[in-house]
């Protein structure tokens, strides 16, 4: 029994630790804005709003700082998204990502036991 609290407690301080807003170097309320800015195309949780945009929520998280990354140092052509990482930190670009990363999305992959891909909720075979 007291194996199990200490397991429990050490996975709570693990998942609070690896929390966006936990991020060295990052202030909780310019995460928020920058995470508001974010909202505008890519939806609160990563969930785009409109097909023309990308649903990044569950995406990996080193996909995600790389591609925010190029787009912010103009390696990546995009003039929405070049213009909207312009003067981000990689502390910001990292808890971004990590934030992106632990959403739930309707993109995630299901592979049944004998390892044939599923149908998402969208209907697309993956």
């Amino acid at each position: 029994m007291r194996r199990s609290a200490t397991l429990a407690l050490l996975l709570l301080g693990l998942l609070v630790a690896c929390s966006p807003d936990n991020t060295p170097g990052v202030d909780k309320q310019d995460l928020a804005g920058r995470r508001a800015a974010c909202a505008a195309c890519h939806g609160k949780t990563g969930i785009a709003q409109a097909p023309s945009f990308p649903t990044i929520a569950g995406q990996p998280t080193e996909y995600l700082v790389r591609a925010m990354t190029a787009y912010r140092e103009g390696r990546r052509d995009n003039a929405i998204m070049n213009g909207q990482m312009r003067g981000f930190t990689d502390a910001e670009i990292q808890a971004l990502a990590i934030y992106y990363h632990q959403q739930s999305s309707p993109l995630a992959r299901h592979i049944e036991p004998d390892g044939a891909h599923t149908a998402n909720d969208q209907g697309a075979t993956q």
